[in-house]
């Protein structure tokens, strides 16, 4: 908990030349430092025990996690393997392992694909539960957006699904919209980027002159996914791609999300979002040819 505000008030108005000055600067070092600071604390402690197997209130966030996981995943037809072993991930990371613990994430799965969930009810639950901790809502997004991208297309109803839930929880449909291009511009940069790598770095060369086309064509889809993956357009100026891919950098780094006390589901996630964004941004600076 952080003094340090009060301290610094108090110790201010001591010396301004106005009745109680010592009072009133104890009183806003409170309001405008110390406050702030603390309830960001207690955010993070609250994401570093959310997805934690516990009775009540973590309880219920498990539950509503795997809920919406089915429920994003029903609105693409018929359950397929990849959604079932993405659920299976899930229970994995959130170190669900007693055979209790998982059957009871497998029935909220399958009542959030069922005809008769209620989606107003389980994300009323879900809001009460996480309260005003925007780490946590972000990273349930993360999740179910991974859902709905399992077989490497979000079909409309599941774009539809995804963003009706992003509202109930508070955030902008431009937000959810934002997140599910970004997570696909990853996608395509992984497969796209990442092969090319391979195949240069390891003396590749191209039998037909088609197959050198192809993979130019392909390094220049990487470079435009790699621009949506830092947020900025293909003309922004260089200090513009530095400035986004720094921001980036230090919202993702797994040594600050450490320091916030965020669970190691969550980091492991952001980490290979982190590992995205550093080569997204290796990517420019390559295509530019900047040294710095």
């Amino acid at each position: 908990m952080s003094y340090r505000g009060r301290l610094l008030g108090a110790l201010i108005g001591f010396f301004l030349p106005i009745p109680f000055g010592t009072v009133l600067g104890f009183i806003l070092g409170w309001a405008l430092y110390d406050n702030p600071r603390n309830k960001l604390a207690e955010n993070a402690g609250g994401a570093g025990y959310a997805f934690k197997f516990t009775k009540g209130y973590n309880e219920t966030l498990i539950y509503g996690t795997f809920a919406l996981l089915g429920y994003v995943a029903r609105g693409g037809g018929v359950i397929r393997r990849e959604q079932i072993m993405i659920a299976t991930q899930c229970m994995n990371m959130m170190k669900l392992d007693d055979p209790q613990s998982r059957r009871r994430a497998q029935e909220a799965f399958n009542q959030g694909k069922s005809e008769d969930f209620n989606l107003e009810l389980e994300t009323i639950k879900l809001k009460e539960a996480v309260g005003r901790n925007a780490g946590v809502i972000s990273y349930l997004l993360e999740i179910l957006v991974q859902m709905a991208l399992a077989d490497a297309v979000v079909e409309q109803e599941e774009h539809r699904r995804l963003c009706e839930i992003a509202q109930r929880l508070g955030v902008p449909v431009t937000a959810m919209e934002r997140l599910i291009q970004i997570r696909i511009a990853e996608m395509q940069f992984r497969r796209g980027f990442y092969r090319n790598t391979e195949q240069n770095g390891s003396g590749y060369e191209y039998s037909s002159q088609d197959e050198k086309q192809a993979s130019q064509e392909t390094s220049a889809s990487s470079l435009a996914d790699a621009y949506r993956i830092l947020g900025v357009s293909e003309d922004a100026s260089w200090d513009e791609v530095r400035k986004a891919h720094k921001r980036l950098m230090l919202k993702y780094h797994p040594d600050r999300l450490k320091s916030q006390g965020v669970p190691e589901e969550m980091i492991r996630t952001y980490t290979e979002k982190a590992k995205d964004i550093q080569a997204a941004f290796d990517c420019i600076k390559r295509s530019r040819g900047e040294k710095n």
